[in-house]
């Protein structure tokens, strides 16, 4: 088993990020829905007159293909979609209020990005009919990953028919020392690499036609606090987080939706009194779940909506197994994982989701000696994959998610091809691929999903830079 990491240089890895696809075509996403939104009819609006109390609020939306589709009204109001048509808001609104209908919640399954359009405005004396929400499912197009190494991101394009990865033009491109982790905002314009060893964060343009990668001015971002070794990007595209291992503590930028630039919000890096070895924020944007890897435990937080200041959950921290050295949580956000290296196990906590709050579900074993350290779960939450490094495999596991418990799948674990030992991986966002690097090989594999039984199987093998450590992926 390996030896635990200093506290000024972990040799171990956390988590691959579960990546949604994201778009920055929103240009034509809003064309598109301003066109399907003029077949609901004109609808709502009307000229002011006398209060009319018990208006409603209603639209329909249109393409949707995957579930867990969640709206709000004025930032309440929760209304779960489950299908294409007419929806009406439960609460009735009255003359002269304000409604503002946003996604709270994206499709997961086939993963979608939701675009809304009419969704504001102020209520005349007539019911609002005309709000459109469009949804679409991007194609996945390039997975990014940190080369720990020499100091670069790899940039690939992704096959949508094979899973196969071919480096991008430019490839790969300059980061800070020892990025260790990268990731992409959920608009898909801006990518992010975590700097180990200069404690900072290098931005990036990215281009969405090439895959190619421009420094955003002002880059890198320093950290303010020692070894940031995971980063992860708000789902609702607000905040940057870093978990900073030797510093223990949690630095929280905001994004700049126009430059992609950073800068980090008030009382950043907040502080955690344990090591903070990776991270994984909620769907909706509210939580942050952090793993203490010296400590067998994992913070859960609160999210200030607007300030993004980090305030810790009444009944935090949670025990896990020992040294868990990634936490992640399923699409839907009701489940969480902790994967415990030296212990060779992955554990399950059920998720209070108006709270926050921990339930802990029981684990199960990874395979033995595997020190395993990185793992994903597919855009259904249907299974759950383990990176088994020190034993050369891949696991796989099926995933009930109301109680949170796991099965190891038949014919789990598979052994990878060429010696390989994977150690960092993601999830395609359209369920069919999952890519793991190896350091040992300084290469990255793609494994498909077979969509019946859920198992994986080894396709192919890129070079990457030296020492791959985590992926994000990302589609338009």
């Amino acid at each position: 088993m390996p030896s635990s990491p200093s506290p000024n240089e972990p040799n171990i890895r956390l988590t691959g990020r579960a990546s949604r696809p994201v778009t920055s075509t929103w240009a034509w996403f809003i064309a598109v829905a301003a066109a399907v939104s003029g077949l609901t009819g004109c609808g709502g609006g009307g000229s002011p007159g006398a209060p009319a109390p018990g208006l409603t609020l209603s639209g329909r939306v249109v393409g949707l293909a995957g579930t867990g589709l969640v709206l709000q009204n004025n930032a309440g109001d929760d209304l779960r979609i489950s299908a294409n048509g007419s929806f009406t808001f439960d609460t009735p609104m009255g003359s002269g209020e304000a409604y503002a209908v946003t996604v709270r919640t994206p499709p997961y399954a086939v993963t979608q990005r939701c675009g809304v359009t009419h969704g504001s405005g102020t209520f005349g004396s007539s019911s609002i009919t005309n709000v459109t929400v469009t949804c679409v499912t991007p194609a996945t197009r390039f997975a990014l990953v940190a080369n720990r190494g020499n100091n670069s991101l790899s940039v690939y394009a992704i096959n949508t028919s094979s899973g196969a990865l071919s480096a991008v033009s430019g490839s790969p491109f300059a980061t800070g020392a020892q990025p260790t982790a990268v990731v992409v905002e959920p608009s898909g314009r801006f990518a992010y690499a975590a700097n180990f060893s200069d404690n900072s964060v290098s931005a990036y343009a990215l281009d969405d036609i090439t895959g190619s990668l421009t420094p955003v001015s002002g880059s890198p971002h320093t950290t303010g606090t020692a070894s940031p070794y995971m980063i992860a990007a708000d789902p609702l595209g607000r905040f940057i987080y870093t978990a900073n291992f030797a510093s223990n503590s949690i630095s929280v930028f905001r994004i700049n939706p126009d430059t992609g630039a950073l800068s980090q919000v008030s009382g950043s890096p907040f502080a955690l009194g344990a090591m903070a070895i990776d991270l994984s924020p909620s769907p909706d944007g509210r939580h942050l779940y952090v793993a203490n890897y010296n400590i067998n435990a994992i913070t859960a937080l609160s999210i200030h909506p607007t300030t993004g200041a980090l305030t810790a959950l009444s009944g935090s921290p949670y025990a896990t197994g020992n040294l868990p050295s990634a936490v992640l949580l399923s699409p839907d956000g009701r489940v969480l994982f902790s994967l415990n290296g030296a212990s060779d196990t992955l554990g399950t906590f059920v998720v209070n989701t108006s709270t926050g709050e921990l339930s802990s579900a029981g684990s199960v074993a990874t395979p033995a000696a595997a020190f395993a350290e990185g793992f994903a779960v597919s855009p259904g939450g249907d299974f759950v994959y383990t990176a088994d490094s020190g034993a050369g495999s891949v696991s796989a596991y099926a995933l009930d998610g109301d109680s949170g418990q796991l099965t190891p799948l038949s014919g789990s674990p598979v052994a990878t091809s060429g010696g390989v030992q994977p150690k960092y991986m993601v999830a395609e966002p359209a369920g069919r691929f999952v890519f793991a690097s190896n350091p040992n090989s300084n290469t990255v594999s793609t494994y498909t999903i077979d969509s019946g039984t859920g198992l994986l199987s080894p396709t192919s093998t890129v070079s990457s830079g030296t020492s791959p450590a985590t992926i994000a992926v990302v589609g338009y």
